[in-house]
């Protein structure tokens, strides 16, 4: 049966469990009304723990214990009166015994263990209480209780060398009463309790022997249990084992016994009669035995007794005494294997022994009845074993570690208290010195203070005040032992009005006279005079004051003139205190009349708005940043901590819709400070506030231009990070359209009027009259709201009602998508400078839309948001290409250049080795190196205007590709060369006319040689001579000759088998601009002149430029 209702409740907890997970799980797939996750959670708690609480209160329920205690507490209830009396007289007079007790003893500390104690337990009529009467004791106390009826109460019996309790015999079968149960456990819980070291020394047990003779062997069984129980409850709750001696008395009812101790003398009355078992433990003793053996000894004295007795009859009995008493040994056998005896689940019971006794007949009038063979069974065997009881270790150790603990705790908090007890002693005369060091410093410093003293010093008095009453205050309510040792008179009220007359005389004064010098000072600035003269009328008119506004003013106003935080902080303690004082000054006039007048001067209007915009100053801790909104994205932003205050955010709108106008009223209610009237007509208010929303929405708009404006997209370099940023600007969640949210919440507002509005149009219902003037009387004005709106339209209608982007966003985030993958694309790109080349030129020539089309579309903060993104991509881009063309320049030409040209003639002029007329004409002609450079990598970015040596770089998208002037005069130059010595069909060559045109007086003759052609001048005819460049050998010969008047050669240059050689005689001479476009060669050298002109097409490159003379920069 336990097995299976054990696997039912297995089975329920797993379902319980099995229902739980389904709840929390499968439900809210199921059920709309079980998706919030706690509701779930919830249920499914009360669903398994439920269940589990069930189970195991059925469980608890159903135990053996559980019943026992239950049926206890009821039987409690029932007879709660009746046994509380009696507990209430068995403590009462358990505690009498222990007075007693305790007065009679010579032992006084160990008078409660001093006596041993022993319960004498019986059923009622079994003799108990004359066994102890008549035991042949001396009770010297002759205490007995007589208060209670011989059937219900605890008699105790006080002997020399032992206390008995006699129980009333109903506690065995504890039926007689409902709450003999409860009595016997409170008995045993008293004694415990009061004697816990050895609650008992042991139990004397008296079964008469009518039990044995008329009782059945059944009914012995229960009475032994019935006992076995009393017994196991002692031992359980007394923690020990106890010695029990069973004494059978009535033993004279028992056939001869009268006859066969007939003839005892008095020593052998006191005799012990039965066994005495030697082992403490039951099951070592064999009771049969011990039984024969007293039979024996006592058939041993039968036949002495027979011939002593004269009685025929009596004769009879005495023989057969010992048979009978054999008989009766059977029973009493029976009835201590039942009830001693060690089973499975009890442990034996310490049984001495078995005893016989009966009260003697036989006695005179003049002496007390006696009980047979009890004395020394008393004297000699029982109370000799009164510490034989074994008490439990266990319950030792506990015990003892208990008192050890509250011993230790006791000496603790004695200790404790003596320290605190001497601790406050000292520290309280301690503080009497001190308390009478501080008021002799109070005296001094109040002698030295007077009306011209400083507020340093003003406060260091107010302060000293302050610390005097703390002390003394600390001196009357100081703790309990203080008040023992000492007693302080009160003279806190003495002080407090010497404190607060210096606070009227001194603080008040001081404070007024700064607030009169910055009237004084301050007129010119509206604000501050505002709060000057609103301070100063405050402390005149009682009515208006404003505790909180008078303590922020002085505490502002002392941080200015006063740099000690200390001296701060008591002169502000000091004004509060000042503030709760009842006090009126008279203030000056004529001061007020003047800040007035200066206040009025500034418009009414703007006068109240700030102070109606101070009421809402408590809503700058709910102000808007831009950094709160951003989160993990703020770093992508400049500006993002410019603070909006909380009254022009949404929230603080809400607010001025409920509490605007109220607000309003409270400081036109105060136009006191200005002068003016209060009791304004209802029409008056509404103007004012109409004019006061009018400059809200002004500064409402001009706080969100500002953050919107400080707002600047930070750019970053690095192509992971450009990305980065693109994806994060791209994203459902872009910073963008979080601020754009934000922004539509914050400026998308509504009046009253329109939301009334707007919910009767969407309902479809009609709204009397009276119900739009109620709203308009306290209503916004929907023009301002409305102004709002439109002036962040642009904006607000780039998003819709759940703040997803739309339109032209749309559009552009389309766009940006582009940028993107292209930005992506270079990501993985194997050659990055080469593809931002291609990307470059093909936006310049079209093959890429524009990047800004779109862009130009958006409001102005949007678009430079953007727009700053897509720079900061285009610069990567456009650096990244220009280090390609760069890489190109220094691969294609540059090397060429400082390999085949660069310092020699004529590229430098002033070198010796040739370039090589081929090189030359590689690098120079059309099409060739550098040209063809110029037209792959540069021609798409810039316009060059040869003429006059101007460049222009092309628009890329608001960014361009510039290149160093330098780079650029090179690239003239070299167009210059490619026309001037260069033909139209892009060979290289050029013919030139040349002819004489001065020969000096003191020559005759010159003469000019190019290789075949000779040009003399005579001072005659002027013939002109072509000659062209390169010849067909490209070796030339240049000779030119001076002759003087007697034709002797004095000037010869010669230039043979060079391919430059016109070039170099060109380089050699003075070059000058002749008419008509012409070049003037003028030779000079020792006083002899020749010049001849040149006409062709390298005139211009020797006119504008330096000739062939040509440098190319490292970079571009």
């Amino acid at each position: 049966m336990i097995k299976l209702k054990n696997k039912f409740s297995i089975i329920l907890i797993i379902s319980s469990l099995i229902l739980s997970l389904i709840v929390v799980f499968i439900f809210p797939l199921i059920f709309d009304s079980f998706k919030a996750i706690y509701f779930r959670l919830l249920i499914a708690f009360l669903i398994f723990f439920g269940t589990l609480t069930t189970i195991l209160l059925i469980k608890l329920y159903g135990k053996k214990e559980t019943k026992e205690f239950i049926e206890a507490k009821t039987l409690e209830n029932l007879y709660k009166n009746e046994i509380k009396q009696k507990v209430k007289l068995l403590k009462q007079k358990f505690n009498d015994a222990l007075k007693i007790v305790k007065r009679a003893s010579v032992y006084k500390i160990k008078s409660r263990y001093e006596l041993p104690w022993y319960l004498v337990l019986g059923e009622e009529g079994e003799g108990k209480s004359s066994l102890v009467k008549y035991s042949g004791l001396n009770f010297p106390i002759n205490y007995e209780d007589k208060n209670i009826d011989d059937n219900e109460g605890f008699k105790w019996y006080f002997s020399e060398k032992s206390i008995f309790i006699d129980l009333p015999g109903h506690y065995i079968q504890q039926t007689k009463n409902p709450e003999d149960p409860i009595l016997w456990k409170y008995f045993l819980k008293l004694f415990s309790k009061k004697r816990w070291r050895r609650p008992i020394n042991g139990i004397i047990l008296t079964i008469s022997i009518d039990t044995f003779l008329n009782r059945s062997n059944k009914d012995l069984e229960n009475f032994a249990k019935q006992l076995r129980d009393r017994f196991d409850e002692l031992s359980q709750i007394f923690k020990s084992s106890i010695p029990i001696y069973l004494v059978i008395t009535k033993s004279d009812k028992i056939d001869g016994f009268n006859e066969y101790f007939n003839t005892l003398s008095k020593e052998e009355k006191s005799e012990i009669f039965g066994i005495t078992f030697k082992n403490k433990d039951l099951e070592n003793n064999n009771i049969s035995n011990e039984f024969i053996e007293l039979i024996q000894r006592l058939n041993s004295s039968i036949i002495d007794k027979i011939h002593t007795e004269w009685i025929e009859e009596n004769r009879e009995k005495i023989f057969l005494f010992t048979e009978k008493l054999s008989q009766l040994a059977s029973k009493i056998i029976y009835f201590t294997d039942i009830c001693f005896s060690k089973t499975r689940y009890r442990k034996p019971l310490m049984l001495r022994g078995i005893y016989f006794t009966s009260i003697e007949r036989n006695y005179s009038l003049s002496e007390k009845p006696k009980a047979l063979f009890m004395k020394k069974l008393l004297k000699d065997l029982i109370f000799e074993e009164a510490d034989i009881g074994i008490i439990d270790k266990k319950y030792q150790k506990l015990v003892k570690k208990t008192q050890v603990i509250t011993y230790t705790a006791s000496v603790l908090i004695i200790l404790l208290c003596s320290f605190f007890m001497i601790n406050s002693f000292v520290n309280l005369n301690d503080k009497l010195s001190e308390y009478k060091e501080e008021i002799i410093k109070l005296v001094d410093l109040q002698n030295k203070i007077d009306t011209k003293s400083n507020l340093e010093e003003l406060s260091k008095v107010l302060k000293q005040f302050r610390i005097v009453n703390n002390l003394e205050e600390d001196l009357r309510t100081n703790n309990l032992f203080n008040k023992i040792f000492f007693k302080f008179d009160d003279k806190s009220n003495y002080i407090k009005d010497v404190y607060n007359k210096d606070l009227l005389s001194l603080l008040l004064n001081k404070s007024v006279n700064q607030i009169e010098n910055n009237l004084r000072k301050d007129l010119n600035d509206f604000s501050k005079t505002w709060d000057n003269t609103k301070a100063y009328l405050m402390l005149s008119i009682e009515e208006k004051r404003e505790n909180k506004f008078l303590q922020n003013y002085m505490e502002s106003n002392w941080k200015k003139i006063i740099n000690s935080e200390e001296v701060q902080k008591n002169l502000a303690i000091d004004w509060a205190n000042l503030l709760e004082l009842d006090f009126k000054y008279n203030i000056k006039q004529h001061l007020v009349d003047k800040s007035r007048a200066n206040l009025i001067k500034v418009s009414t209007e703007q006068l109240i708005y700030e102070e109606w915009k101070n009421k809402f100053k408590y809503l700058d801790k709910k102000s808007f940043s831009f950094s709160e909104i951003l989160g993990e994205n703020t770093y992508l932003f400049r500006g993002t901590k410019y603070k909006i205050p909380g009254l022009y955010t949404k929230a603080g709108y809400d607010i001025v819709l409920i509490d605007g106008a109220k607000v309003l009223d409270d400081i036109l209610d105060n136009n006191w400070i200005i002068g003016n009237k209060i009791n304004l007509t209802k029409k008056e208010r509404k103007d004012y506030y109409d004019k006061i929303i009018r400059y809200y929405f002004a500064d409402y708009k001009r706080y969100w231009d500002e953050a919107l404006s400080s707002l600047t997209v930070v750019t970053f370099t690095d192509l992971f990070e450009l990305n980065n940023q693109l994806a994060i600007f791209l994203s459902p969640d872009s910073p963008i359209i979080t601020i754009l949210k934000n922004l539509k919440i914050n400026t998308n507002l509504f009046s009253k009027i329109e939301i009334l509005q707007n919910s009767i149009s969407e309902d479809n219902k009609t709204t009397d009259e009276s119900t739009f003037n109620l709203v308009e009387d306290a209503a916004i004005d929907p023009q301002s709201v409305k102004s709002l709106r439109e002036y962040y339209k642009n904006y607000n209608e780039l998003l819709d009602d759940d703040y997803k982007r739309k339109g032209p966003l749309n559009s552009l985030f389309s766009e940006f998508t582009k940028i993107y993958e292209i930005m992506n694309n270079m990501n993985s790109s194997i050659n990055l400078e080469k593809d931002s080349f291609d990307i470059i030129s093909n936006r310049v020539q079209g093959k890429i839309s524009p990047m800004l089309v779109e862009l130009n579309l958006m409001p102005i903060q949007i678009k430079k948001w953007y727009g700053t993104i897509i720079q900061a991509n285009l610069d990567f881009i456009v650096k990244n290409a220009k280090n390609y063309i760069l890489n190109q320049y220094n691969r294609d030409v540059i090397s060429f250049y400082n390999d085949r040209l660069r310092d020699k003639y004529p590229i430098n002029n002033s070198s010796n080795i040739n370039v090589d007329l081929d090189d030359f004409n590689e690098f120079f002609r059309k099409d060739g190196i550098f040209d063809n450079f110029y037209k792959k990598y540069i021609s798409n970015f810039i316009e060059i205007n040869y003429k006059n040596s101007v460049v222009e770089s092309r628009n890329i998208d608001g960014n361009r590709l510039s290149f160093s002037q330098e780079f650029i005069e090179s690239l003239v130059h070299a167009e210059e060369i490619r026309k001037s010595i260069f033909k139209n069909d892009g060979t290289l060559g050029f013919s030139i006319n040349i002819k004489p045109s001065f020969l000096s007086t003191n020559l005759a003759t010159s003469e000019f040689s190019y290789d075949s052609n000779i040009l003399l001048y005579e001072h005659g005819p002027i013939i002109s001579k072509r000659i062209s460049w390169p010849n067909i050998k490209n070796i030339s010969n240049l000779k030119f000759k001076l002759f003087d008047l007697s034709n002797k050669i004095v000037i010869e240059e010669y230039i043979g088998n060079d391919e430059w050689a016109i070039f170099k005689f060109l380089d050699k001479n003075h070059l000058s601009k002749g008419e008509n476009l012409t070049l003037d060669i003028n030779y000079s050298k020792y006083g002899y002149e020749s010049s001849y002109i040149i006409d062709g097409s390298i005139v211009p490159l020797y006119l504008r430029s330096n000739g062939l003379k040509f440098s190319l920069p490292s970079g571009l």
